[in-house]
């Protein structure tokens, strides 16, 4: 016979430091895949939440407004956020004088998915001799998710 265990956390996190936070949520991780267990997090923290969690539950004013994997509640990203060193503002207009539905967000630029953007965004980069820090999916966070939700 097979037994479930379950490990319930309140804020596990509360007054670590930077080190051990990130020390505590791997320990957390690990624990929950090595040793097989169900881990119950209770957090504000939600940033810290989506680096650990596989699925959550939010509540507002003691009620459910949103439950399901991080997956299905932050979406399928519909944009690419394009992180430079420099020169945000330059790569956005030349995106879109390319046609592109470009935003510049900080030292990013959120680009709309359209056939052909990964070239394009790639080409245009080099040719204006930016540093590339990262090209990845945007998704909402866990924190867009609970504002939608709760809003």
């Amino acid at each position: 016979a097979s037994r479930a265990d379950l490990l319930i956390l309140d804020e596990p996190t509360g007054g670590l430091d930077p080190v051990q936070l990130d020390d505590m949520l791997a320990v957390i991780r690990r624990v929950g895949s090595e040793f097989g267990m169900d881990i119950l997090i209770s957090s504000h923290h939600l940033e810290e939440a989506e680096r650990i969690c596989d699925a959550v539950v939010i509540l507002s004013g003691g009620a459910v407004v949103r439950s399901g994997t991080l997956t299905d509640l932050r979406g399928v990203a519909s944009r690419l956020l394009v992180v430079v060193d420099d020169g945000a503002d330059q790569l956005a207009e030349r995106l879109r004088a390319g046609g592109l539905d470009a935003i510049v967000e900080g030292h990013g630029v959120s680009v709309a998915y359209a056939d052909g953007v990964h070239d394009t965004i790639r080409d245009t980069v080099a040719d204006l001799e930016l540093g590339l820090r990262r090209l990845a999916p945007q998704r909402q966070t866990l924190e867009d998710v609970y504002l939608e939700a709760s809003g």
